[in-house]
């Protein structure tokens, strides 16, 4: 079961509502395993159609690739979980017209 980040869900807002008042639409989720339930989970985004989406351990690994996870109209980010580890994994997915790029830090 998907739940909005603090009850969310009644103040989401629409594209038209973000282009005018410059603001962004945000949803988290922990998934305990997106692959299994991203049908689910896709008709759940496109519903309540949020700018930038937040996945908890996804549990993805090398095994799934990116077309499997992905969202008509959002770039994916992803960090997949360590192998020798059962949880984990994050995936970010932003709206493309948003834009966004991904930035390694140097170290």
């Amino acid at each position: 079961m998907m739940h909005h980040c603090c009850g969310m869900k009644d103040r989401l807002m629409t594209n038209r509502d973000h282009d005018q008042q410059g603001r962004i639409a945000c949803l988290y989720l922990n998934a305990r395993s997106i692959v299994n339930k991203f049908d689910h989970f896709e008709a759940y985004v496109y519903d309540i159609n949020p700018d930038i989406i937040g996945v908890t351990e996804s549990w993805t690994g090398c095994h799934v690739s990116d077309m499997e996870l992905a969202l008509n109209g959002y770039d994916l980010f992803r960090q997949d979980k360590p192998i020798d580890r059962d949880g984990g994994g994050v995936l970010l997915y932003v709206r493309s017209t948003l834009n966004a790029v991904q930035y390694t830090l140097a170290t």
